[in-house]
């Protein structure tokens, strides 16, 4: 059985659907004894400051001590976390997991945009003392090679920042969620509380994407290059361009979720991700 008994879910769109059901199985199986997910239709909750003591008793009465947070960086969701993590913390959650899911960002606590965002909650949950597991994953690589990314494969359109070659890593939703789950329904508190667990399902640059997509289906790419001032500047004028963001910090070595000996894929020996081309095909 899981040391946590009920895990709450904060946002259930894009990855967090992925991962309640994964909690859904294994309450069915018997490792957990509920899933709550936190919406304004399940359980209805508001983040807004002022209704803190509702959500900390909409918590409190369901027994959470477990929450995993997969707010998005859309709509400045992610400005509800410090409340979130406030409430948590007073209604007796022992065990938060931040909505990270991406490149680290810890180097980046202290600056502005989304993972500067994202970093200096990090620093919040400590000054809490509300203990975190932090996944970071790389892009969703069910997900991220869209048009907004100058993605357009079923032409042959594609994009890279600089040459190509700098290396990312990539996690499909679905195994994110596996893994997630996975860790926190069978690892002990004391391996989970302030720990940081670098997944990927695997690792890429984008040359090396280019060629496995042509080699398997036979189809010809035709990549646009865009050199790494070109991607400052454009950001620099427009800040919430968050796909020249992530092509920036990409080609800034960025992208990976650490070295290839720091990777936590390890603690779950049966998990098998799915590579990116497969998923591209």
């Amino acid at each position: 059985m899981s040391a946590y008994k009920v895990i709450a879910v904060a946002g259930a769109g894009n990855l967090g659907m992925y991962i309640v059901r994964e909690l859904l199985a294994a309450k069915a199986a018997g490792t957990i004894d509920g899933v709550v997910v936190l919406t304004r239709y399940i359980v209805p909750v508001s983040y807004a400051p002022e209704a803190i003591d509702t959500l900390t008793a909409a918590l409190a009465s369901h027994g959470v001590d477990a929450l995993v947070s997969t707010l998005s960086h859309k709509a400045n969701a992610l400005s509800v976390q410090p409340v979130l993590a406030r409430a948590a913390h007073a209604a007796g959650v022992r065990l938060f997991v931040p909505s990270e899911f991406g490149n680290p960002t810890a180097q980046h606590a202290g600056g502005a945009g989304v993972f500067g965002q994202k970093g200096n909650f990090q620093g919040e949950l400590k000054e809490l003392g509300l203990p975190s597991a932090v996944f970071y994953t790389g892009p969703f690589s069910d997900q991220i090679f869209k048009e907004f990314l100058g993605w357009d494969i079923e032409n042959g359109k594609v994009e890279a920042g600089a040459d190509g070659n700098v290396p990312v890593s990539y996690t499909a939703r679905k195994d994110v969620a596996r893994f997630v789950v996975y860790a926190l329904t069978t690892q002990p508190p004391a391996e989970l509380e302030w720990r940081t667990f670098r997944i990927e399902g695997d690792r890429k640059t984008m040359n090396e994407l280019f060629a496995a997509y042509q080699v398997k289906t036979g189809k010809t790419l035709n990549p646009r290059y865009l050199p790494e001032d070109e991607l400052a500047q454009t950001l620099k004028k427009n800040p919430g361009d968050f796909a020249r963001m992530l092509q920036l910090s990409w080609v800034q070595h960025g992208g990976t979720v650490g070295r290839v000996d720091e990777l936590d894929n390890g603690a779950y020996a049966e998990w098998n991700p799915a590579s990116v081309v497969d998923l591209l095909v």
